[in-house]
């Protein structure tokens, strides 16, 4: 691909875009901007750590579902999707302590990956820090007069 190849001649190259899937698959790095004005790292930084939604597919479906539960994942919190069931954990620690868990216990998993792309989860978990940022919960939204 053109973007490719004159990233790996040493060329920056700046695409904006709102589809995140894409840019996931092209970018090295990524800005944020809110207000005109470029996120900080930590701000980043602190999204990307949030618990995300990863999706899990296994030949034994309900096994999956029942070692999940044993595992201590809150089955309200289970999404059960034509394409597996996706559960919230926290990091890839986690999630890589959780399918290593999965094996163990003889569960035959198939797929094992985030639900969305991380720029999607950055920007969704920032939006969503952005909107508690803006308002005040002591307040209706009006300034003092």
């Amino acid at each position: 691909m053109l973007l490719r190849r004159l990233a790996a001649e040493g060329r920056t190259i700046v695409v904006s875009s709102h589809v995140l899937a894409e840019l996931d698959e092209l970018a090295d790095r990524a800005v944020f901007l809110d207000a005109g004005s470029s996120v900080s790292a930590e701000r980043i930084e602190a999204a990307q750590r949030t618990e995300r939604g990863w999706r899990i597919r296994a030949l034994d479906a309900q096994g999956l579902y029942r070692a999940l539960v044993e595992s201590g994942i809150d089955a309200a919190r289970i999404q059960k999707e034509p394409q597996g069931l996706v559960v919230p954990i926290a990091g890839d620690d986690h999630a890589a302590a959780l399918l290593a868990q999965l094996v163990r216990a003889g569960i035959p998993v198939v797929a094992f990956a985030p639900a969305v792309g991380d720029l999607e989860h950055t920007f969704l978990d920032l939006s969503n820090g952005l909107d508690a940022e803006v308002a005040d919960p002591g307040t209706d939204g009006e300034e003092d007069r």
